[in-house]
């Protein structure tokens, strides 16, 4: 359970779990209401995780990093989820999403520097199209951190123009592979369920009934603690 004014996630009696969310606001998702149906499932997965903080075990921290013509941190500071409120988003410009991957890779690493243990973080990339930019270099600079190799990588193709050859690649050996919504109003029910996929990998609690679960949980390595 997150505490107000802990300085990223450090605490005695739980260890933190970062969720970071990496989220496509390329032109492309303002096609067909894409944009405002990712805005709404964002407001809609915060009670999911709000809910997996209330094991006194895990201290659950968000952010959120957005990329169009350049990727930029949304949700800059890992924020106590009974803090998080999500401020919509526009959509317009190209994907860097490369330049998304390298951002994430120094957050991890600042976590590492500065948090002793925690539980494997959780990384859920959604997108739409193809990176614009160089993909396999912000790739390759995420997997060269011990703390992005052990990263719970989740992601979420939407639509048919997606690139899922690069989803694949970031999401690596993930036995849940890369979550598709092939229309725009699958998005909400693939958040929510990203969000719970995630956040059980710390800690398991009883999923809402609209949302249809992997027929695969999560292995025991998934929810052990991660530490450095």
């Amino acid at each position: 359970m997150t505490t107000v004014g802990v300085d990223l996630g450090e605490r005695m009696a739980a260890k933190p779990l970062h969720f970071i969310w990496m989220l496509d606001r390329s032109g492309s998702m303002s096609e067909d209401g894409k944009i405002q149906i990712l805005n709404h499932a964002m407001h809609e997965s915060i009670p999911i995780l709000q809910e997996a903080d209330q094991d006194p075990k895990v201290d659950v921290f968000v952010q959120a990093i957005t990329f169009s013509d350049m990727a930029e941190w949304h949700i800059q500071q890992p924020t106590p989820v009974a803090n998080f409120v999500w401020t919509d988003v526009n959509a317009c410009g190209l994907t860097a999403m490369g330049e998304a991957l390298s951002k994430v890779a120094d957050r991890l690493e600042e976590l590492r520097k500065h948090v002793k243990r925690m539980y494997r973080p959780v990384l859920a990339l959604v997108s739409d199209g193809a990176p614009t930019d160089d993909f396999d270099k912000g790739l390759a600079k995420l997997m060269s951190t011990t703390i992005g190799q052990k990263a719970i990588r989740l992601a979420l193709a939407v639509g048919d123009k997606v690139n899922r050859d690069v989803l694949a690649q970031f999401v690596g050996n993930s036995e849940f592979g890369v979550m598709e919504a092939s229309r725009p109003e699958e998005i909400e029910n693939y958040i929510r369920l990203m969000t719970y996929t995630g956040t059980q990998s710390a800690v398991p609690f009883a999923a809402p009934e609209d949302i249809v679960l992997p027929t695969k949980p999560l292995d025991d390595q998934a929810r052990s603690d991660w530490e450095d």
